[in-house]
């Protein structure tokens, strides 16, 4: 069942700012995906982001700090801002 069936109205990006590709796994070639769990909290901010799918140390932590500065308008239920879960995937490389 999807959130809106629910009666939730999912979170909306506000800003996301892109990650950096960090230079060490530029240079050793690394491309692919992140997958990241993101909580949002009732304000909109980020609570917790955990990897869920790695790739390499490196990008993994850039996707995170990257997650970790966007801004959402909170998920809605009946009105009423709530928390909510999101994942996001973060892929790095063949631009």
């Amino acid at each position: 069942m999807n959130a809106r069936a629910t009666g939730v109205r999912p979170p909306k990006v506000l800003a996301s700012p892109d990650p950096e590709y960090p230079w060490a796994a530029q240079r050793r070639g690394i491309q692919g995906t992140v997958r990241l769990a993101v909580a949002i909290n009732k304000n909109g901010g980020i609570d917790k982001v955990k990897v869920v799918r790695r790739l390499d140390p490196d990008l993994d932590q850039a996707a995170v700090n990257a997650i970790m500065q966007w801004r959402f308008a909170p998920a809605e239920k009946d009105g009423e801002a709530i928390p909510f879960q999101i994942l996001v995937e973060v892929t790095w490389g063949a631009y």
